[in-house]
């Protein structure tokens, strides 16, 4: 079983509604940090969405990965700016990070081009 960026996406597009059915108020809580967080304020948009991808390949979050590849890719991050972020991540997480940064550029191969809106929350 590989790793399928899109398929991954979409299991969160899948799943996503029932959790907000259950909980709205919850739900709506958590979207509005989150997006709150993400926004540009003292640290500008571009540098939080590098902070964000960092963040879950050092959480080795296979959902979250793709969801932040994906953001970066529609404001204009680079690969190579990814895949930096992703040795400062392997900097402190060792070689257990590292092989989510491989998952990280299996992301961006599956991602790059499509332009498609990370939006799975």
């Amino acid at each position: 079983m590989g790793f399928d960026a899109r398929e991954f996406l979409q299991r969160l597009r899948d799943t996503n509604p029932q959790i907000r059915e259950a909980f709205p108020d919850a739900y709506a809580a958590y979207l509005d940090f989150h997006e709150k967080a993400l926004a540009p304020g003292k640290v500008d948009a571009r540098t939080k969405a590098l902070v964000a991808l960092g963040a879950s390949i050092f959480a080795k979050c296979p959902y979250c990965i793709p969801y932040h590849v994906q953001r970066a890719l529609n404001m204009g991050i680079t690969r190579d700016e990814m895949i930096e972020i992703g040795l400062v991540v392997a900097t402190v997480g060792g070689g257990a990070s590292m092989t989510y940064v491989s998952q990280m550029l299996q992301a961006i191969a599956d991602l790059d081009g499509g332009n498609d809106e990370p939006e799975a929350l």
